[in-house]
C-alpha cells in the first residue's frame, strides 16, 4: 500500500513536500529520500502564492509575544488539560525581531485584490459570450465545447493563479471524447516559446516531484520521491508518470523510463501562456499586487503591535501609593474596604491609547497607499444608491486595470478556442492509426442541441468558417431607471429620424441584452415587406370591388 502526496495541494513550498523532508526509518538505499531543492524562479512564485493562500508567514516559529506557535490541535490540548507543556512558556524568543515574528492581526490584502479582479473577468453574469458572425452553426459548436469543457470555471483558476503570481498556462485536450480544457501551476511549468514576444510556445512542460510513503517489510513505512513530468510540443503529448528520484542526480535519463504519448493534431502546442501583465524579456509577469507584499508586511506589524498593545492593557494596573506594605492577593470590588495612610491612594493605571492609536493611524495611510499601486477600491456598504454610470465613475481606475487584463486573458481564451476546434475537427476525421495500420474514427462527445427552425434535436457541427469573437457584459448592471430613460431617448431620436433603428440597438446594448443586429434589421425588413403585401393585397380587393359595382 503507497500513499501518494499531491503537490499542488500545497499552498507553500517551503511548508510543502518540496521542503527539506527526510524519511525516517531509513530508506532502499538506492531512491533518494529527500525533495530536490526547488529552484529561484519556483521560490520566486511561490512567495507572491503564498500571500494569495494566506499562508505567507507559516514559516514563522514565533508568535508575536516572542512565544512558540502550536498548531489549533495543540491549543485545543493545552485548553482541555489547562496548563502549558514545556516549550510554550520560554520567553527566549522575545529577542527575535518582529519581522521575523507571525502577526496577531493579518491583513490578507493580496487574496482580496486577486479575487476581486477575478470576479471582474470571470465571475456570475460577467463572462464573456463566444460569437462568430455570420456562421451560427459554428458560434453553437464553440459554445457547445466551451460549456462542456467547462472553460469559464477553468479560466476562474487560472486568472487566480496568474494574478497571484504573474503567470498561468491553460492547455486544451480531448479526454475519451469529451473536451477539456486544463489549468496547470505555473511553478511546475517550463514554457519554450517560438514567437516570445507574442507568447507563442514551441514546447510546455510540467514537472514537479512528489512522494509516496511506502510499507517497506524491513523499515517500515518509508518516504521515497519519484518525477512527474509531462512534455507538449507542437506534435505529441508525453508523460512520464512515475521516475525515481535517485540520490545525488540532477536529472533522469528519460528515455529509461515508461512514457505514454499521443499525437493531439493541433498543429501547434494545445496550451496558451499567459503573463497577467506583460514583463519583457522574463518567463512570468507581474502579479496583480506587485511591489506591494513589503507594504503588507509593514502594515500588518503595525496593526499586531497596536493589537498587542490595547490587550495587554485592557486589564488595568493597580497604583498603590502607600509607605504601607501590600500582599499581591489584595482583595479589590465594592465589598472590600482598603485602608491606607493619610496621603496614600490607591488607584487603575489605565491606557490612553497614543501608542496604539498612532500605529492605526501609519498603518491606515499604508493600506490607502497599497490600494493605489495596485489600483484597488474597496466597497462602501455605507454609500447611497447610485447608477451604474455613477459606480463605474466610482470604480474608475480599478476597472481601467480590469479592462488591461480582459484584453489579456480574452486573447487567451480566443486562442483556446481555436486550438479547440481545430483539435476537435480533426479527431472526428477517420485517419490511419500509426501502431496497428487501421482507419479509425475519432469521437466528439458533444451534447445535441435542440433547433428552433427545425423544432428537432441536432449534433453540433463545427460550420464552415469564421473566427471566435467575444463580448464582454457590462460590469455593473444599470437600474430600471437608467434602462427606461434611454430607451425613451432612442425612441424619440428615432421617431425623429436623428438616428436609425440600428444605432438606437447598438446604443441600448450598454443596458440590456439585445438579439444581434443583423437579426433585428431582417425582422424590421420581413415586417416593413409584410405590411407592404397587406397593403398591396387591400388595394387589389379594393379595386376588384370597385369594378362589380354599377350604377
Amino acid at each position: 500500500m503507497t500513499v501518494r502526496s499531491d503537490p499542488y495541494g500545497s499552498s507553500n513550498i517551503i511548508a510543502s513536500p518540496l521542503g527539506d523532508i527526510v524519511a525516517e526509518g531509513g530508506g532502499s538505499g538506492e531512491l533518494s529520500g529527500s525533495a530536490p531543492v526547488a529552484t529561484a524562479r519556483q521560490l520566486a512564485l511561490n512567495y507572491a502564492y503564498a500571500h494569495y493562500r494566506c499562508t505567507h508567514y507559516d514559516a514563522c516559529k514565533m508568535d508575536w509575544n516572542g512565544h512558540p506557535v502550536g498548531t489549533h490541535v495543540e491549543h485545543d490540548a493545552i485548553a482541555s488539560q489547562g496548563y502549558l507543556p514545556p516549550g510554550f512558556t520560554d520567553s527566549g524568543g522575545k529577542a527575535l525581531p518582529l519581522k521575523f515574528r507571525r502577526p496577531t492581526a493579518p491583513f490578507y490584502l493580496p487574496r482580496v485584490v486577486v479575487n476581486k479582479y477575478t470576479s471582474l473577468l470571470f465571475g456570475e453574469e460577467r463572462c464573456p459570450s463566444v460569437s462568430v458572425v455570420g456562421d451560427p452553426a459554428r458560434e453553437s459548436f464553440l459554445r457547445a465545447i466551451a460549456s462542456e469543457g467547462d472553460l469559464w470555471v477553468q479560466m476562474k483558476r487560472a486568472r487566480a493563479l496568474g494574478g497571484s503570481m504573474g503567470s498561468v498556462a491553460v492547455g486544451f485536450e480531448l479526454s475519451h471524447g469529451r473536451p477539456l480544457f486544463t489549468v496547470y501551476d505555473p511553478r511546475w511549468c517550463l514554457p519554450e516559446f517560438a514567437d516570445k514576444g507574442r507568447q507563442v510556445l514551441e514546447s510546455l512542460e510540467i514537472k514537479y516531484p512528489y512522494f509516496e510513503v511506502v510499507n517497506d517489510p524491513v523499515h517500515g513505512p518509508v518516504t521515497l520521491w519519484f518525477w512527474y513530468r509531462r512534455k507538449i510540443d507542437t506534435i505529441s503529448d508525453r508523460i512520464w508518470e512515475k521516475v525515481p528520484i535517485f540520490i545525488d542526480q540532477q536529472e533522469p535519463n528519460w528515455g529509461a523510463y515508461e512514457m505514454k504519448m499521443a499525437l493531439h493534431h493541433a498543429g501547434r502546442v494545445p496550451a496558451v501562456w499567459i503573463q497577467n501583465e506583460h514583463v519583457e524579456d522574463s518567463i512570468d509577469g507581474d502579479p496583480d499586487c506587485h511591489g506591494a507584499f513589503e507594504l503588507v508586511t509593514q502594515y500588518d506589524t503595525l496593526m499586531s503591535q497596536a493589537n498587542r498593545g490595547i490587550i495587554a492593557n485592557c486589564d488595568p494596573t493597580r497604583v498603590i501609593q502607600s509607605d504601607s506594605d501590600f500582599d499581591n492577593d489584595l482583595e479589590f470590588g465594592s465589598n472590600a474596604a482598603i485602608q491606607v495612610e493619610k496621603g496614600g491612594n490607591v488607584a487603575y493605571l489605565e491606557l490612553n491609547g497614543t501608542g496604539p492609536r498612532a500605529a492605526r493611524e501609519q498603518a491606515n495611510d499604508i493600506r490607502e497607499r497599497i490600494y493605489e499601486m495596485v489600483s484597488y477600491i474597496p466597497d462602501d456598504p455605507k454609500q447611497a444608491q447610485q447608477t451604474a454610470f455613477e459606480v463605474s465613475a466610482r470604480f474608475a481606475q480599478m476597472l481601467g486595470r480590469a479592462d488591461d487584463f480582459r484584453v489579456t486573458y480574452g486573447k487567451a481564451v480566443k486562442t483556446l478556442l481555436e486550438i479547440a476546434l481545430k483539435v476537435c475537427t480533426t479527431a472526428t476525421q477517420p485517419r490511419v492509426d500509426p501502431e496497428s495500420g487501421d482507419l479509425v474514427q475519432g469521437v466528439l462527445n458533444l451534447p445535441e442541441r435542440f433547433d428552433e427552425e427545425t423544432q428537432t434535436w441536432i449534433k453540433e457541427a463545427p460550420g464552415s468558417g469564421g473566427r471566435a469573437g467575444l463580448s464582454w457584459p457590462p460590469y455593473f448592471k444599470p437600474t430600471l431607471d437608467e434602462i427606461q430613460k434611454a430607451a425613451t431617448a432612442m425612441s424619440s431620436l428615432v421617431t425623429s429620424q436623428i438616428l436609425t433603428p440600428k444605432d438606437a440597438a447598438d446604443f441600448m446594448r450598454k443596458y440590456m441584452p439585445l438579439r444581434p443586429t443583423d437579426v433585428i434589421e431582417k425582422e424590421i425588413a420581413d415586417a416593413a415587406a409584410a405590411e407592404a403585401g397587406a397593403a398591396d393585397s387591400g388595394l387589389r380587393a379594393g379595386a376588384k370591388g370597385g369594378l362589380g359595382i354599377k350604377a
